[in-house]
């Protein structure tokens, strides 16, 4: 049942990218098993992969983390035709550049035990996961392919002797943040090193290069009206992606992947698994609000004054727009970041993160936003930071009432500065004070002045930023 579905969605995937052959060094993917419904945070992908040809994987900016599985007997067979192996001993990401971090975690290194059918050793139904296995979410149990009709794991899961199964399947994740860039991410790609499970330079295969384009939607400049004098919000709709659906048309596209061939050129969202139960599938909302103006759509705008409608309850007011504006993303999130928490466990914190770090905008401009807060104990200040670099630096104190669950807050930026990442908190998050010198002492055999004591630095912050598979004989 496994290849056939496997085979199924191969040639639905074939039709979809224009494939007119099957490669023999290709890989698809293994289907996860149908028991498991846990919501996992990431999207299982099935894709098919040419290991001796370039691909470019074309993927919208919030698609997220996704994971795929890929098995280590058919990739032998595949790669390593004739070898005396017959399976994997290992898959190394070789090389990896731009946003995308992406992880292979070999399943039988993280395998406590597995458990057989009582009447045949020839059957698997139980795993058992060491403590080591990286993430909280799932075991390999839940992520395995699981034979519903006989009650046990997939028999093409495991390789070796009855009675003494090794787990013969990859998981390959793939961690995106959220792009926030105005432009698009190009170059962006992973390579995998594949060895066979003997010795010897000949049992050693490294792809091509998996290339990913990140885009953004955006507003076009036929989108974009003169809002002078009006104090209605323009509203970002409309937007299309930043580039064409047809991408191996477009001019920059081609350039920047030039050894790719056009049949190996798709998009992400077409590669998610139909058969997942894991994890839900992408709830994607081709309507939704684009966050980026480009600096072509701020050309029809100059001189006017825009209340920027970024979500409900995110205004960005922005003063005359001038002459040689660069594109601008909007996207944001809400998220807390662990290191800031940790300045004070204590502290109840709100954030809003604006993900684009490096363009500017060249007017005055000012951010309401309102915070959602924790019911407030009493009437006071909050104080509200800003993250610059790697320290919070206090921009200004909030005012609010006792009971309140929200505040509204109004953050003044001039001329020359980001959207900017901020910290609302209940408490100050008090600064260590340097601590006072001791007394200098000469040392005698130099001469040289030894400092007894040294100032404490001040706090800081240290941010963490934050294919698939079947293929058996």
């Amino acid at each position: 049942m496994k290849k056939v579905l496997a085979l199924a969605l191969a040639l639905i995937m074939v039709l979809a990218m224009g494939v007119t052959s099957f490669a023999v060094s290709s890989i698809t993917t293994v289907v996860p098993g149908e028991e498991a419904k846990t919501k996992w945070g990431f999207t299982w992908i099935q894709f098919f992969w040419d290991v001796n040809n370039e691909n470019v994987m074309i993927l919208p900016y919030d698609f997220g983390d996704f994971a795929t599985l890929l098995d280590g007997t058919q990739i032998a067979a595949w790669l390593f035709d004739g070898a005396e192996g017959d399976t994997l001993s290992s898959i190394k990401v070789q090389t990896e550049k731009g946003i995308i971090d992406v992880s292979v975690y070999k399943l039988d290194d993280y395998v406590k035990s597995l458990e057989y059918g009582n009447s045949s050793e020839n059957i698997v139904t139980g795993i058992k996961t060491k403590s080591s296995w990286p993430f909280d979410d799932f075991d390999l149990e839940d992520i395995v392919p699981y034979d519903n009709p006989n009650h046990c794991y997939d028999h093409n899961a495991f390789y070796g002797d009855a009675g003494d199964y090794s787990l013969d399947l990859y998981f390959v994740y793939f961690s995106v943040p959220t792009y926030g860039g105005a432009k698009v991410s190009f170059n962006n790609y992973f390579t995998l090193k594949f060895r066979e499970n003997t010795t010897g330079s000949d049992y050693v295969k490294e792809s091509k290069k998996v290339w990913f384009c990140v885009y953004p939607w955006a507003v076009d400049e036929e989108d974009v009206e003169n809002y002078a004098d009006e104090d209605e919000p323009m509203e970002l709709a409309y937007g299309h992606p930043l580039i064409p659906w047809l991408a191996w048309e477009d001019d920059d596209f081609a350039d920047a992947y030039e050894d790719v061939l056009w049949d190996h050129v798709f998009w992400l969202f077409w590669t998610i698994d139909p058969f997942q139960y894991g994890c839900e599938e992408p709830d994607w909302d081709w309507s939704i609000v684009p966050y980026v103006i480009e600096k072509d759509s701020w050309k029809e705008i100059i001189g006017s004054t825009l209340l920027v409608e970024v979500d409900d309850d995110l205004i960005v007011e922005i003063g005359k727009v001038v002459k040689g504006q660069s594109g601008i993303s909007f996207a944001f999130n809400t998220d807390v970041d662990d290191a800031v928490q940790a300045i004070d466990e204590d502290a109840e914190l709100s954030a809003l993160n604006f993900l684009d770090t490096t363009n500017v905008l060249d007017s005055d401009f000012v951010i309401e936003y309102t915070f959602e807060i924790e019911d407030a104990a009493k009437a006071g200040d909050y104080f509200l930071y800003e993250l610059v670099g790697d320290e919070l630096v206090l921009v200004q104190k909030v005012a609010v009432g006792k009971g309140d669950e929200e505040v509204e807050v109004k953050i003044k930026r001039e001329a020359g500065d980001t959207l900017g990442q901020y910290y609302l908190s209940d408490i100050e998050l008090a600064k260590e004070e340097p601590a006072p010198e001791t007394e200098k002492e000469e040392n005698p055999n130099t001469g040289a002045t030894e400092i007894a004591g040294v100032a404490v630095a001040l706090a800081v912050i240290s941010l963490v930023s934050a294919a698939a598979v079947s293929m058996k004989k």
